[in-house]
């Protein structure tokens, strides 16, 4: 049966991603969204968006990986549901979609797409506190002891909105990334609200490193991370450790750590942040970054404008072709 695509609205609730919500959708972009897959009368896919318009461009990222609605489908079903949502794009006039964030690692891509291989380490929060700490890496407990036993404190509560941006942007300059003005981010916490929470570990009353998670039962994703540049030994580690323990008491299924190459280079920074993450006994969810370039010309000279801008770096997705 063939999958008919259009625009639907949804009644979202906690067991969908929160970067499914309106709540959050609307901190990207005025304009925003969801497509439905349709086999009969049936919901069977959902993908929400955010939709750009600037000059002559009409673009569209998709906020997360497919949804299924009643129960999981088959790569099959999935790529039958992508090829029609890039069809119906087409049709609404799109010149061409972004890479979607890192959070949002799909199964399977559609054909005459621009994709790579690219993953996430996410940990099974069903298991027993007990359970998870033994999977929990010999040197990371380690670590997380002796952050204990030098009283690092970590504090949750968005009321750290300010100490986080700091944190925040001291590390993107550190690696010469942008990142959110204050004002647009304490937006964005507001807008998420009861979903979002923000750790931040103390040593002495110094902030030593923070972590921004939204999250709602589906899942909490570690989005973004900041630290002085030299922070106590193991106080960030303590840090997810307890946002681990914290969204487990919280019924929240799973804590994602958002975004892993899936061959970094040897001995690159890349490599050992995902070395880090791994060692909190999350496994690695393997599928596909992609973006389509529905109207080359225009893809090719929005690109060509955007490498003036960010040097040539590109997205993940350039990175990793290249």
């Amino acid at each position: 049966m063939t999958v008919r695509i259009e625009h639907i609205a949804i009644n979202w609730d906690d067991t969908l991603p929160i970067f499914s919500s309106e709540n959050y959708l609307k901190t990207q972009s005025d304009e925003y969204g969801w497509i439905g897959g349709f086999k009969g009368t049936d919901l069977r896919f959902i993908l929400p968006y955010v939709k750009y318009k600037k000059s002559i461009f009409r673009f569209l990222q998709f906020q997360t990986s497919t949804i299924y609605v009643g129960g999981e489908a088959t790569v099959g079903d999935e790529k039958e549901f992508l090829e029609g949502a890039v069809a119906f794009l087409r049709r609404e006039g799109i010149d061409f979609t972004l890479q979607p964030p890192a959070s949002a690692v799909f199964i399977t891509h559609p054909q005459r797409c621009l994709y790579v291989p690219f993953g996430s380490y996410i940990l099974d929060l069903a298991a027993t506190e007990e359970e998870l700490w033994s999977n929990v890496h010999q040197k990371h407990r380690n670590v997380i002891r002796k952050a204990q036993k030098n009283d690092i404190r970590i504090v949750w509560g968005n009321e750290n909105v300010d100490i986080a941006y700091d944190l925040l942007t001291q590390t993107m300059d550190r690696s010469n990334m942008s990142f959110y003005d204050r004002e647009k981010f304490g937006r964005f916490m507001d807008a998420l609200d009861a979903n979002a929470r923000i750790f931040v570990a103390f040593y002495d009353e110094e902030p030593q490193g923070c972590a921004v998670i939204p999250f709602s039962g589906h899942s909490a994703y570690y989005l973004y991370g900041g630290s002085i540049k030299e922070p106590f030994l193991g106080s960030l580690n303590l840090l997810h450790w307890e946002a681990i323990r914290y969204f487990k008491s919280l019924g929240v299924r799973y804590y994602d750590f958002v975004g892993a190459r899936v061959e970094p280079e040897k001995g690159s920074k890349l490599e050992g942040i995902q070395r880090f993450k791994s060692r909190f006994g999350a496994e690695m969810k393997v599928g596909y970054l992609w973006k389509v370039p529905l109207h080359k010309s225009k893809y090719t000279l929005y690109k060509s404008l955007v490498s003036l801008r960010d040097g040539g770096k590109g997205d993940i997705i350039d990175q990793e072709r290249k």
